[in-house]
């Protein structure tokens, strides 16, 4: 008996989150840094929203009101602002493009959503990351993709949201605001 196992790729840690709790580190201890950015103005049926379940993930919440990119997640513990601020010393973050929207799956088993987000670019968001890159962190992602989330959906409703989402962006150009350092970073 010939038994195949087809193994789909893994994205994220949160797909290999057993293996993290095996070794000790807890994903939601990891540090993030973001870039605030304006939010484009997005409205969408409210029965295609999706809400988190677990509360905890307070990110999952339909319309995004407050939009960041992320910088650098998976930071580890015991790194400062002080560290962050010393990496980043003369980063500057302009002429940021939304280049095309993109849908992630949703990477927990018990929340089946869809996450509708705008891809991003910019030279300094690069830097920005390859700068973060060099404190102690654990890459929880296989590549840095540069993006705004906008929306969480309904699996089912993705591909008329997203439709609705591309006649609304036309123009939106995303504005830097501020560096946010996140919870676990002090």
């Amino acid at each position: 008996v010939l038994i195949l196992r087809i193994r789909r790729k893994m994205d994220s840690a949160q797909e290999a989150k057993h293996i993290y709790d095996e070794l000790g580190i807890d994903l939601n201890d990891l540090g993030c840094i973001m870039a605030e950015m304006t939010a484009p103005e997005i409205d969408l049926p409210d029965e295609w929203l999706y809400y988190a379940n677990d509360k905890t993930r307070l990110w999952i919440d339909g319309v995004v009101s407050q939009s960041h990119v992320t910088l650098k997640y998976g930071l580890l513990p015991g790194v400062t602002r002080k560290h962050v601020d010393r990496v980043l010393e003369g980063w500057q973050l302009t002429d940021i493009q939304a280049k095309d929207i993109m849908v992630f799956n949703s990477p927990y088993e018990d929340e089946r959503y869809k996450c509708i987000v705008l891809a991003v670019e910019s030279d300094g968001l690069v830097d920005a990351n390859r700068r973060l890159s060099m404190l102690p962190n654990v890459s929880t992602f296989k590549e840095y993709r540069a993006h705004l989330a906008v929306a969480y959906v309904r699996e089912d409703k993705a591909t008329e949201a997203v439709d609705m989402i591309r006649n609304q962006i036309h123009g939106y150009h995303p504005e830097f605001t501020e560096i946010s350092y996140g919870d676990q970073i002090v």
